[in-house]
């Protein structure tokens, strides 16, 4: 079980101590080890794949202005804004945000740690690039955010908490689609694609999001590579 948990983390940290532990123990260790580090490349192959499409995807996707975007995929940059005059607040430190995502973990090492509770805010926001506004739901969006912040508490539980503030630097891609108005007047949303792919909101500019997507794919790419590797090194043995 604890090796499933890290194998399947989004924790960078969770499965870069799998690898270290399989590249140490891999000689002369037992079967188990080989379908961990089979596990994790495999694993890891797939999320490199996946967020090189989305690299791709975002890069030669020209960003659109709301008032002018064309109904259908679109990117587009801006800021945060409310979509109403509601007040939406964390549950951690009660600060005013947009959105949020709470993950609990219980453990006495970070590393591994144990999911016991994700909490995510559904109220929807917006996104203003000064020529007018998109409205954005999260049950609608894969919103990805970089290192989140982390919050300790008694009894070994721990909370991290991605956030998005009010006037933060959003880019967003998806089907762009207007209600209402031909003329550019009516409703602007963020929907999912004909294929029900969720739209992509990332935090920062279009180059911020590109770097920290780069970076991410570099070490799934890495840990793919450990895992495929040490699998090889196991079975080497074994012939």
């Amino acid at each position: 079980m604890l090796l499933t948990r890290m194998l399947l983390s989004k924790q960078p940290a969770a499965r870069l101590a799998l690898g270290l532990a399989l590249a140490i123990a891999i000689i002369g260790g037992p079967p188990v080890l080989l379908t961990a580090s089979l596990g994790l490349g495999v694993v890891s192959w797939i999320a490199w794949f996946r967020l090189v499409k989305r690299l791709r995807q975002i890069a030669d996707t020209p960003t659109s202005l709301i008032r002018s975007a064309a109904q259908g995929q679109v990117e587009l940059s801006g800021k945060a804004v409310t979509a109403d005059a509601r007040v939406l607040r964390d549950p951690i430190t009660r600060e005013p945000c947009l959105w949020f995502r709470v993950e609990s973990f219980r453990a006495k090492m970070w590393v591994l740690r144990r999911r016991v509770k994700t909490a995510e805010s559904t109220r929807i926001f917006a996104l203003d690039d000064d020529t007018g506004r998109c409205l954005i739901s999260p049950a609608q969006s894969n919103i990805q955010l970089p290192q989140p912040l982390r919050f300790g508490r008694r009894f070994n539980l721990h909370h991290d908490l991605y956030i998005i503030y009010p006037g933060e630097a959003l880019h967003a891609s998806g089907h762009f689609e207007t209600r209402g108005s031909a003329s550019g007047d009516g409703l602007h949303l963020l929907l999912r694609d004909a294929q029900q792919r969720p739209c992509f909101v990332g935090h920062g500019s279009e180059g911020l999001v590109l770097q920290q997507l780069r970076r991410t794919a570099l070490h799934n790419l890495a840990l793919a590579i450990v895992g495929l590797v040490v699998a090889l090194a196991w079975l080497s043995q074994r012939l």
